[in-house]
């Protein structure tokens, strides 16, 4: 497959803007609630509450994508969003009610902007040959690490206020390359050329229902809830966890920068490694690498050792992401595609952020950062042991595969 087609370059830098949107904030943002005098047993409480606000948001948004608003313009309206509600924290940081009102309406928009522009290139990629999910996704982790790494430096030097201008000026690029991208067709669109189908769209429970009597769905599920469960155990703190050991936010910023850069190469040849070995058993490898991170975190903290382990996330999250992305295409039936997709992303995603956010910041306060660390672990064992299960009893995906090889 040709890479430099004009579709994978312009998702790409769709994905770039809206990534570097998102690292800016969520990279920081840990140091700006700090600084505001706020323990890490409230922030923890503030993000998991917030993101269950996220989760229900990401169902509701995948059901209207498909049956009533363009995952296009929810895309442009959560950008909008985003920008304007990040913007009012700064005068309102001390004011913890407002603040926690405002962090609420950034989880229902910016939250999920980088999972909505994934499953936006996914549905395009579909009905388009020209355009590589995993050539786009990995121009995408360029912008998450372009923004972190040159977001600590000019927070460093300048103070914590760069953090919204740079945010700004991410968002407002973000809406006028989204505005150039065709968009993904409602499902009542599609059925318009087929004079066979006359039914109307399901209504949400329909749908929603269909989704999880999909067989496979709910155990596949529960991994990625697992997997995302120790990811955000120690995520969520991680800038806390630099400081600790000795670092700054210029080595929070080249941490995220080794993280997301360390993605691209596995995305961009993920086409290649897909013709070798299944997508489930990518995903379970991936969980298994993250008990290994963990383990290396044990043994290594200090700075230097904090920073080097995150490039291996190309073999979890950057592995994880396109083989999880292309199962669950299978996997869901293709009317329901953008309604299965957010679901699966508000359990697993939005799930495992409320469960390790609140689980990370009681482990950190009370107990210290080691705990945090074998709490990863565990989870991600368990996940990988819970996808190993579905594939065993066979989902649909499985079954295909046998029917391809037969």
């Amino acid at each position: 497959m040709r890479t430099l087609t004009k579709e994978n370059m312009k998702f790409g830098a769709a994905g770039f803007m809206t990534f570097a949107m998102c690292s800016i904030f969520l990279t920081f943002s840990i140091s700006f609630f700090n600084e505001a005098g706020y323990s890490e047993t409230q922030i923890g409480f503030m993000f998991s509450v917030t993101v269950l606000i996220s989760m229900l948001s990401q169902v509701v948004t995948g059901y209207l994508s498909d049956n009533v608003i363009t995952i296009k313009k929810i895309l442009l309206i959560d950008i909008a969003l985003t920008m304007v509600v990040v913007l009012l924290m700064l005068p309102a940081k001390n004011i913890f009610p407002l603040l926690f009102v405002l962090f609420a309406l950034y989880s229902m928009a910016g939250r999920m902007a980088s999972q909505l522009v994934d499953g936006y290139i996914a549905r395009v990629s579909q009905r388009r040959s020209g355009l590589d999910f995993g050539f786009a996704r990995g121009i995408s982790s360029m912008g998450w690490a372009t923004a972190a790494i040159v977001g600590g430096m000019l927070i460093q030097k300048f103070g914590m206020w760069m953090m919204f201008a740079i945010h700004t000026v991410f968002c407002v690029v973000a809406l006028v390359v989204v505005l150039f991208l065709e968009d993904v067709p409602l499902n009542k669109k599609i059925k318009a050329g087929n004079e066979q189908s006359k039914a109307k769209p399901d209504g949400f429970f329909v749908a929603a229902k269909a989704v999880f009597k999909t067989r496979g769905f709910v155990l596949v599920s529960m991994a990625c809830l697992l997997m995302q469960t120790g990811i955000y155990t120690v995520l969520t703190y991680y800038q806390l966890i630099v400081k600790a050991v000795g670092g700054q936010e210029g080595h929070v910023g080249i941490a995220m920068f080794l993280l997301s850069m360390s993605e691209v190469p596995v995305l961009w040849n993920y086409f290649r490694l897909r013709k070798r070995f299944k997508d489930g058993h990518m995903m379970a490898f991936a969980m298994l690498m993250y008990v290994v991170r963990a383990i290396l975190w044990i043994s290594f903290q200090n700075v230097l050792g904090v920073i080097l382990i995150q490039l291996m996330q190309s073999v979890t999250f950057g592995l994880f992401v396109p083989s999880a992305m292309r199962y669950m295409q299978r996997l869901v039936p293709e009317r329901h595609m953008n309604t299965g997709i957010m679901i699966w992303m508000a359990i697993y995603s939005s799930g495992g952020q409320i469960v390790g956010s609140m689980l990370g910041g009681v482990l950190l306060e009370y107990y210290g950062i080691v705990p945090l660390y074998i709490a990863s672990a565990a989870a991600n064992a368990l996940g990988a042991g819970l996808m190993l299960l579905a594939m065993h009893r066979g989902t649909a995906v499985e079954r295909a595969e046998a029917a391809d090889a037969a």
